[in-house]
């Protein structure tokens, strides 16, 4: 008899920009600041219109992802040799993945080069809140037949069944806060 074992835990932490696409997704215009602030330290729009912001300012200044993940994972074989031609083999598995998730989008104040105030976007704050789990499970058993003939010639035959579940839940919240500047 075999049995045969892993179990492993994993946990990790995100953090990110909300306004990631904007920071990623925007050239960097002549003349404008690399750091994205004004010189009263505000976050900087060169000229007016969403393809002017500044590509670090929305980074700093439009809120943060935050995501936490932890799968816990786990497989066990067992093998049994019934006779010397025929073998059991039986494996579960299981898998578990936890995912709680909380987006901050923040209105941004935006500013020409001096500070004086010149729009802002997006025009609400928001806040959402989920956690999404998914889990499989998996198990499987089978007869495997193995016979050597004459040393020339083999035969193998292999019978059994399998059952496979999944399962995934998102229980999720967002909040609006509509705030006109």
């Amino acid at each position: 008899m075999s049995l045969q074992s892993n179990i492993s835990i994993e946990r990790g932490d995100i953090l990110q920009p909300t306004r990631l696409g904007n920071a990623l997704n925007n050239g960097n215009q002549p003349g404008k600041p690399l750091d994205g602030r004004s010189l009263t330290g505000t976050a900087y729009i060169w000229g007016g219109g969403s393809g002017n912001i500044s590509t670090l300012a929305a980074g700093d200044f439009g809120g943060d992802n935050k995501q936490e993940d932890t799968r816990l994972t786990g497989n066990f074989n067992l093998s049994y040799d019934i006779a010397p031609s025929l073998k059991a083999i039986a494996s579960v598995g299981y898998n578990r993945l936890s995912t709680d998730y909380r987006t901050v989008e923040k209105i941004i104040q935006w500013t020409d080069y001096a500070g004086t105030f010149k729009e802002a976007f997006p025009t609400r704050s928001s806040y959402q809140r989920g956690d999404k789990t998914e889990t499989n499970f998996t198990t499987n058993g089978y007869l495997e037949y193995s016979k050597v003939l004459n040393t020339a010639h083999s035969i193998k035959a292999v019978a059994g069944v399998q059952y496979e579940r999944f399962t995934s839940h998102l229980i999720g919240s967002k909040k609006m806060v509509n705030t006109s500047v």
